[in-house]
């Protein structure tokens, strides 16, 4: 049966009908599934929303499972001009591919509108990494969140102590589980791109650093598997015993973003920081 029943007539279309319980099985289906994060459920969800929206606007009398390729990148095009970039536009095309692909699965013989549209070109912007001395300056400056008893900015000197130290991504520090930090051997064992684990070695300095940190403050934080976590995750939180990603770059920001360093400040800068110095 059509997903949709009453997007055959033109004319405004109500909010509270049969859309918004699609809209809700599509991001349950994502998030279940195909095992997406529940950020890219939301993020996705969100745009099929406003391609709905839109196409009730510049399209009233078309049923959204009968919007073909050019209507696509008409909303694309709308888009663009609207300033997204083209990031932003790559995630709102595969939002949709995935969503039409599950309103449409009900029936094999229509095509999915958005085969064929190629991606937008993502020139990915340079990165300008930290300078040996601003690490030493941040690290100096954060030594004195150690034992300070502002547990958030400790775990931020521990995360950024690692980020510099070793050169993991963001998403690999978020991962990594206590069991699979070695102060004895000095190395992390993390789960890198594509799932493949990997041995990360790290120095006496920031062995010393761990070492304090799973000694006295990793014991008062909630209890889980997970190295680095969140002081303040509420306790029957979704991300309570762990750091989200997004916590975990902001900490980063704000801390480095108190040094005064110049620039902008995200987890990934240390990873080009730590390859630009190992070649030197």
């Amino acid at each position: 049966p059509n997903p949709f029943p009453n997007r055959g007539a033109g004319g405004p279309r109500p909010r509270d009908d049969a859309f918004d319980t699609v809209l809700e099985r599509f991001t349950k289906h994502l998030i279940e599934v195909e095992c997406h994060s529940v950020a890219t459920g939301r993020t996705y969800g969100k745009w099929a929303h406003h391609y709905y929206w839109w196409l009730a606007g510049a399209h009233p009398a078309l049923p959204i499972d009968l919007a073909s390729p050019a209507v696509l990148r008409e909303f694309l095009a709308c888009k663009r001009a609207q300033g997204l970039r083209a990031s932003t536009l790559t995630t709102l095309l595969h939002s949709l591919r995935s969503f039409y692909g599950f309103v449409l699965a009900h029936d094999p013989a229509l095509l999915n509108p958005t085969a064929g549209i190629r991606t937008p070109r993502v020139v990915a912007p340079a990165v300008d990494p930290y300078s040996e001395l601003e690490v030493r300056t941040l690290l100096a400056f954060a030594r004195k969140y150690e034992r300070s008893g502002v547990h958030r900015r400790w775990v931020g000197y521990v995360a950024v102590t690692v980020l510099a130290g070793t050169g993991v991504r963001n998403g690999e520090l978020v991962s990594l589980k206590t069991a699979d930090v070695d102060v004895v051997r000095h190395q992390l064992s993390v789960i890198g791109k594509g799932s493949k684990p990997r041995t990360v070695p790290f120095g006496p300095a920031t062995a010393t650093v761990l070492l304090t940190y799973l000694g006295e403050l990793r014991p008062l934080l909630p209890v889980s598997p997970y190295f680095i976590v969140n002081p303040r995750s509420l306790r029957h939180g979704p991300h309570c015993g762990r750091m989200e990603p997004n916590a975990l770059a902001g900490l980063v920001r704000d801390l480095v973003a108190e040094v005064g360093l110049p620039g902008r400040h995200f987890p990934h800068r240390f990873r080009h920081t730590f390859a630009t110095n190992a070649l030197r």
